[in-house]
C-alpha cells in the first residue's frame, strides 16, 4: 500500500513540476536538448535523494539532542559511524534491507512524559527546512526543482502515518503509553549494546511482556529483542516458543527486516532443537533469507552453521563457526558480538 502511494506522489509531483519547468528549462521533444538534460535530471535526483536522507538523519540528531538524547551512531546508505564503548567514534560497515538512514540515540530516563516527538519528527522538520531554504534562496534551476520534489516524497512518506515511518510511531506512541514504553525499552537496549553491553546485562525488565492496544512492528522489535535475551542466556527452547508464536503471525509483521531476522532465527533454532522438522528446507530456501545470510554477520554465519551441521555437514558448520568468531569488527555493535561469541562458542563445544 505505502510504495503504492508513493508511486502515486511522484507521478503527481513529477506530472505536475513538469508543466512548471518544462517552459522555464525550454524542454521540447523537437530538440536533442531534452535528450541531453534527462540523464542530468536523473543524476540529480539520486543526489537529492542522497542529500535528504542526510538531512533527514541530521534532522533527528539535532532534535534529539536537544530533547535530552545521546548520540549513539549514524548510518548513510550502508556507512556507519558509531560511538565505540572506549566512547570514540568507529566506523563500520552495515547495511539494513530497505533503510536508508538511521540515527541511533540514546533517550533521556523513562517517565510518563518521555520525550518523542521532537526526536522523531526532527527529520521531516529538517527536509522541510531545506525545502523552504531552497525556494527562497537558490535560483530555479532543474536541480532546485529536482531537489523540493524529492524532499516533498520524503516528507509525504515519513509524515503521513503508513505501516512502519515516523508519522505512525509518533501516532502509536500518541495513543497508547505502553508503546511509547516499547520505544524507550528499544531505544535504550540499543544504545547499550553499543556501550558493549550484552542482553544478560541489561535490566532484566526491559524483556517482560508488554500489551498493548493492538499489534504493531513495535511489539514485534520489542519480541525480537526478547528472543535475543534468551538465545544469550542460552535457553533455545524459549527462544523457540518464542518464535514460533512470531512465526505463526508472520502475516501482520508490517517490517520485512523483521520477517527475514525471525525466519533466520527460526531456521537456526529448529537446526540445533528439531533437525528433522520439515520448515526447515522451507525456510533455508526462502529468497529474502538467502539475500540476507550474504552479508558477513557473525549470526549469519550461525544460521548458516546451524544448516550445515542439520544436513550432517559437521566440519562445514564447524568452519562456519570459525568464520563467525572471525567476523566480530563485522558486527555494528560490541554488545551484539558479546553474545555471538558466547552462542559459537557455546555450539562448537556441543559439535
Amino acid at each position: 500500500m505505502i510504495w503504492l502511494f508513493v508511486g502515486c506522489m511522484i507521478g503527481l509531483l513529477v506530472g505536475a513540476s513538469t508543466a512548471i519547468i518544462a517552459p522555464e528549462l525550454n524542454f521540447s521533444f523537437e530538440y536533442v536538448d531534452w535528450f541531453l538534460e534527462l540523464p542530468l535530471g536523473i543524476f540529480i535526483f539520486v543526489i537529492s535523494i542522497f542529500l535528504h536522507i542526510v538531512i533527514h538523519e541530521v534532522g533527528h540528531l539535532l532534535m534529539g539532542l536537544v530533547s535530552g538524547y545521546r548520540f549513539v551512531g549514524l548510518s548513510i546508505l550502508g556507512y556507519m559511524v558509531v560511538k565505540n564503548p572506549q566512547n570514540k567514534l568507529e566506523f563500520k560497515r552495515f547495511k539494513v534491507p530497505g533503510i536508508g538512514g538511521q540515527c541511533l540515540m540514546a533517550p533521556p530516563e523513562y517517565s510518563k512524559d518521555f520525550a518523542y516527538k521532537r526526536y522523531l519528527l526532527g527529520g521531516i522538520l529538517a527536509n522541510g527546512v531545506a525545502i523552504i531554504i531552497c525556494s527562497l534562496f537558490i535560483k530555479w534551476n532543474l536541480f532546485s526543482w529536482i531537489f523540493i520534489i524529492v524532499g516533498a516524497i520524503v516528507v509525504l512518506t515519513n509524515g503521513i502515518p503508513m505501516q512502519f515511518n515516523d508519522g505512525k510511531s509518533v501516532q502509536l506512541m500518541a495513543k497508547d503509553e505502553t508503546n511509547r514504553k516499547l520505544m524507550y525499552v528499544a531505544l535504550k537496549a540499543n544504545a547499550l549494546l553499543y556501550q558493549g553491553y550484552d542482553y544478560t546485562e541489561m535490566n532484566e525488565e526491559y524483556f517482560l511482556p508488554l500489551n498493548t492496544v493492538g499489534y504493531s512492528y513495535l511489539n514485534t522489535q520489542h519480541d525480537i529483542m526478547r528472543v535475543n535475551y534468551f538465545l544469550n542466556r542460552l535457553d533455545f527452547r524459549e527462544a523457540h516458543r518464542m518464535l514460533e508464536d512470531l512465526w505463526r503471525q508472520k502475516n501482520e509483521i508490517s517490517v520485512p527486516i523483521f520477517k527475514t531476522g525471525i525466519e533466520g532465527e527460526l531456521l537456526s533454532v529448529l537446526c540445533y532443537l528439531n533437525p528433522t522438522d520439515q520448515r526447515i528446507s522451507e525456510l533455508w530456501n526462502n529468497s529474502e533469507l538467502q539475500h540476507f545470510l550474504k552479508q558477513p554477520l557473525m549470526g549469519n554465519y550461525r544460521i548458516k552453521a546451524s544448516y550445515a551441521k542439520s544436513e550432517g555437514d559437521t566440519r562445514t558448520a564447524i568452519d562456519l563457526l570459525k568464520a563467525s568468531l572471525d567476523a566480530q569488527q563485522n558486527m555494528p555493535s560490541a554488545g551484539d558480538a558479546k553474545m555471538e561469541v558466547k552462542l559459537a562458542k557455546f555450539l562448537l563445544s556441543k559439535w
